[in-house]
């Protein structure tokens, strides 16, 4: 996984390729009232094609830590780990 620097992700933003920090940021807090731990963002290949993903951790309000990922131009939940379990996992490693 190729983590992204602070000029990968202004240049996707203006590219419209991603959506914002701040409408990722909203999303996580609707779906899960949770407090936001660290969020990075990655490209990896998913279905065989390459596409940036918001990669975040979380603290739910119960006190479980979780890790998500976000298809970071649609805000599709991709992947959820944690103390409820794994769901969604389908990346290729290659």
């Amino acid at each position: 996984m190729a983590g992204a620097g602070e000029d990968d992700f202004h240049k996707v933003l203006r590219a419209h390729k991603i959506v914002s920090l701040q409408q990722l940021l909203a999303h996580v807090h609707r779906d899960f009232h949770a407090r936001i731990l660290k969020v990075n963002l990655a490209q990896v290949k998913h279905r065989g094609q390459l596409r940036w993903v918001y990669e975040a951790k979380i603290m739910t309000p119960e006190g479980n830590v979780l890790e998500l990922e976000y298809d970071a131009k649609s805000l599709e939940l991709l992947e959820l780990e944690g103390e409820h379990g794994r769901q969604g996992h389908d990346h290729d490693d290659g």
